[in-house]
Parts: C-alpha cells; structure tokens; sequence
C-alpha cells in the first residue's frame, strides 16, 4: 500500500477550501485544512504534512509567517514540504510583498485541478531528489 500524501490547505473562504478539499480528495490526497495563518503554523508543528497551498491574503495576516517556516530550511524538519502559494493579487504585487516564488505562485482565480498537477509535480520532483 502506498502512503497516503497530506496536504494542508490554508484558506479563509470556507467555499474555496471546501472546492479544494473535494479536488484534493478526489485526487487521492489526505487533507487538513487551516482557515488563519496561526492555525496553519500550529499545524505544521504537529502534522504530518507533505504539501500546502497558502492563501497569502489571509486575515490574520500571517500568510507571510507560514511562507517564512516553508521557506527555511530546518533540521527539525524530516522532509521538504512543497508548497503553492495563491493570491487574489498578481504575482508582480506578491512578489513585492513577500519576495520570489521561482514558480511556486497561482493567482486567484485559478483552476484547482491546475494546481494539482503543479503539486503532484513538485512531490515527483522532491521525491526523485531533484528540488
């Protein structure tokens, strides 16, 4: 049996969250879903998360903390977590705000079986040892 992929979603509109949990399920993905930032941090102290798709316009205002943690490199953490950034800004104005993304940033509004296969690409790669 293969192990299942985890992905987090961090999303404050319960309708694209539930939109994504559908795709992401129907894509053979285990989910857990944060709705702020804070939470989203908290999960990824305690879950086993393989992915997550950050919502950068969340309003706690902590999108950049969670992109902060996936961005650094740490020892505690086993593996390389991939990660999509998504926002209803354009990728010019993220950019400014929160720094280079080399490709890992979907503009809202975005076709979610798109970002699915910008994930399911991204596991391949960490996990042929390439990224």
């Amino acid at each position: 049996m293969l192990p299942v992929t985890t992905v987090l979603i961090v999303e404050d509109d319960k309708g694209v969250r539930r939109m994504l949990r559908f795709a992401m399920r129907e894509a053979g993905f285990d989910v857990v879903e944060a709705e702020t930032g804070l939470d989203a941090l908290s999960l990824l102290n305690t879950a086993n998360v393989d992915a997550v798709v950050l919502d950068l316009g969340l309003p706690d205002q902590a999108g950049g903390l969670v992109l902060n943690k996936l961005r650094a490199p740490t020892k505690a953490r086993q593996k390389e977590i991939a990660w999509l950034a998504v926002s209803a800004v354009d990728a010019r104005e993220a950019e400014m705000t929160f720094g280079k993304f080399d490709g890992r940033f979907i503009p809202k509004p975005y076709d979610p079986w798109q970002l699915i296969g910008r994930i399911k690409s991204m596991l391949a790669q960490s996990n042929d040892g390439t990224r």
